[in-house]
């Protein structure tokens, strides 16, 4: 039983640890490092965002953000064989009304200008790469549906294989 005790003696100290780091009311911010993520109000210096990473599944990812009135918001992201798949782009969590538009790399706009606060959604597919395909960048611009509009949202990429 004396080898046990260094396995178990973490085990149960790790939820301890846990607990202190994750609070109540934790809030996820995107944090920008001026150096590495310049403003992203052109599509030359879009903020990039991770691809999803699926092997025959589902896999998401995105940044949280926040637009300010008169602004437009870019973000990419760059596909390629291993990242293709059926494509799922939703922006969630708005506090005012907001659009997007998706860019494909060879400049085909998808745009969703839902009504109010509610989600907007576009699809895209992927499904077409070959092995030796180059990386495809997609861009996403985020938008207010008036010059006034201003608001906190959740950008998502959903990717299924």
């Amino acid at each position: 039983m004396a080898t046990l005790k260094p396995v178990i003696l973490p085990l149960l100290i790790l939820p301890l640890m846990l607990a202190g780091c994750i609070g109540e009311n934790a809030s996820f911010e995107q944090e920008k490092a001026s150096a590495v993520e310049p403003e992203n109000h052109s599509p030359d210096s879009a903020n990039r965002f991770v691809t999803p990473s699926t092997e025959n599944g589902t896999a998401s990812s995105g940044v949280l953000g926040e637009l300010e009135a008169g602004e437009e918001d870019y973000y990419y992201v760059d596909v390629d064989y291993f990242d293709s798949g059926d494509h799922e782009f939703r922006l969630t969590g708005l506090t005012d009304d907001l659009d997007m538009t998706v860019t494909d790399w060879d400049g085909i706009m998808q745009s969703s200008s839902g009504a109010g606060t509610g989600d907007e959604v576009v699809y895209l597919s992927t499904s077409g790469l070959g092995f030796f395909s180059d990386n495809k960048r997609i861009v996403v611009k985020i938008s207010g549906k008036t010059t006034a509009s201003t608001s906190r949202f959740r950008l998502e990429m959903r990717t299924t294989d």
